[in-house]
């Protein structure tokens, strides 16, 4: 049955992902983030973000990498505000449940 579910349609969409989980190997990545809306603005993103560094430094990794969407500019810069660097994207593939367009970013930052 799963293998139904994973078209070739649904494999494009999430292959910029995939390639640019690739991209980050080698590196603490932070696969999902998110904050919910009514507890934005109280320091849990920058708390959430320095957990994952502080694991990066124990597992000996050379830099903290996340994904986003290139048209989201006041997460681009949230995340800039840390050190994070575009390093990587990859054209999104349209789709209904997706409402971002252009390309999904690979950003770096360095180990401090």
């Amino acid at each position: 049955m799963p293998e139904e579910l994973l078209t070739e349609e649904r494999i494009k969409v999430i292959m910029p992902l995939i390639e640019l989980d690739a991209e980050a190997a080698g590196t603490f990545f932070i696969n999902a983030f998110a904050v919910f809306p009514e507890y934005r603005h109280a320091g849990i993103g920058r708390e959430l973000i320095a957990l994952a560094f502080d694991e990066a430094r124990k597992a000996g990794m050379a830099a903290v990498t996340l994904s986003t969407f290139e048209d989201d500019d006041r997460l681009i810069d949230y995340y800039r505000s840390f050190g994070f660097v575009v390093t990587a994207s990859r054209p999104l593939v349209p789709h209904e449940y997706i409402s971002s367009a252009g390309n999904l970013i690979l950003m770096t930052c360095p180990m401090r």
